[in-house]
């Protein structure tokens, strides 16, 4: 008789050991049958979610509903932003999970990242001749392209496209033009951190800013659909295509595969470009006005040697890094490359320049900028 009444007092026990454990509601989306995870009650989908989504940045990536997305069960895979909030809402904690799946991914990171030039090594190497005043300008012009990309925005503006569904395969027209807008408005913000700019006059940084725009603009393009992989976003390519047509894209696309990968040589090839007195895209608008000027104000003309001083400096440093790096040979070849896709791609820019919503997108950016230049002063000499 005792023995009977164990065994029924046990089986009662188990019972309400498994309706509890059972009864236990995710704390993130309601589901039953959850349990303790990571320092708060969930199911398995949302364990499971928690452990794939350790690195996802809530600083980066954005909710397109304001953060105010339902979450429960049917609901939980509309927003990987809202639901991964959430879990860090209700107390799961990322160092409670196994820390080898991080480690894992920090040295495949490590091992698929090229390796960089320290500057420590260009100084100390006997093969460089850039001295260190001109190894320091390098350094401060390839920090202050890095400072001034709006790479991470777009990134940004492009991941948040991706929910709900509906929107995943789709950009808009006003949306393509705020990203490339983006791109050609970090032009200024760039030469603003050269000095050798920011001691020019407000009339010759006038000048090259409505000159150099267009081609400046985008070779840094170039440099960032290269890093970002734009064209292998499906909603960015598709928004492309229909505003340029697809004999640009396709250009583009050339240009990109002959592309040098060396973004040190591309981020200097880009001032050098920004200190070019050539203009082959723009027409000055005075010239379309019939307004007779003087010689020192004349918008063909400006302090020509002086921009000429400061473009063989920057190609100077250039090709002693080349020569450094890869040769005389293979520098040279590099260049010639790199000239002729520059040159290639300034004719997809002069047919992108007659798109009117491309036009128009650069002439209001021409105008702000030397508008907020205009309010400066000019620098004392």
């Amino acid at each position: 008789m005792n023995n009977n009444s164990n065994l029924f007092l046990c089986k009662a026990t188990r019972n309400t050991y498994e309706h509890r454990r059972s009864s236990l509601l995710c704390q993130v989306c309601g589901d039953r049958n959850a349990r303790n995870c990571f320092g708060s009650v969930s199911c398995a989908p949302c364990k499971m979610f928690f452990r794939r989504n350790l690195d996802f940045d809530l600083v980066i990536n954005k909710c397109i509903y304001d953060g105010n997305c339902e979450m429960h069960e049917n609901s939980r895979h509309a927003c990987r932003y809202c639901r991964f909030k959430k879990c860090l809402t209700v107390g799961m904690k990322k160092e409670l999970t196994r820390p080898s799946r991080l480690i894992q991914k920090k040295r495949i990171g490590k091992q698929i990242t090229p390796p960089l030039i320290r500057r420590l090594d260009l100084l100390n190497n006997d093969r460089s001749k850039l001295s260190f005043e001109q190894w320091s300008i390098l350094s401060n012009a390839i920090h202050a392209y890095d400072q001034s990309s709006p790479l991470l925005k777009i990134l940004d503006s492009l991941s948040q496209s991706s929910f709900p569904p509906k929107k995943r395969l789709r950009i808009d027209g006003a949306t393509l033009a705020a990203m490339l807008g983006l791109i050609y408005r970090s032009i200024y913000s760039f030469l603003e951190r050269i000095p050798d700019f920011t001691m020019m006059s407000i009339h010759d940084r006038n000048l090259l800013i409505e000159r150099n725009l267009h081609n400046v603009g985008s070779t840094s393009g170039l440099l960032i659909l290269r890093d970002g992989d734009l064209y292998g976003n499906y909603a960015f390519r598709r928004a492309n295509l229909r505003t340029y047509g697809s004999d640009s894209f396709e250009g583009v696309s050339k240009l990109l595969n002959r592309l040098d990968m060396d973004r040190v040589l591309g981020k200097l090839f880009v001032v050098v470009l920004a200190f070019s007195t050539c203009v082959d895209v723009v027409r000055p608008s005075n010239m379309s006005n019939n307004i007779q000027l003087s010689n020192s104000t004349n918008r063909l003309h400006f302090n020509t040697i002086n921009m000429f001083h400061i473009q063989n400096k920057y190609i100077e440093m250039l090709f002693i890094y080349m020569m450094y790096r890869y040769g005389y040979i293979d520098a040279s070849l590099r260049f010639a490359g790199l000239l002729f896709t520059v040159l290639q791609l300034c004719v997809h820019t002069m047919e992108a320049a007659n798109i009117q919503e491309h036009g128009d997108m650069l002439n209001t950016i021409i105008e702000d900028t030397t508008r907020e230049l205009n309010m400066e002063k000019d620098p004392v000499t």
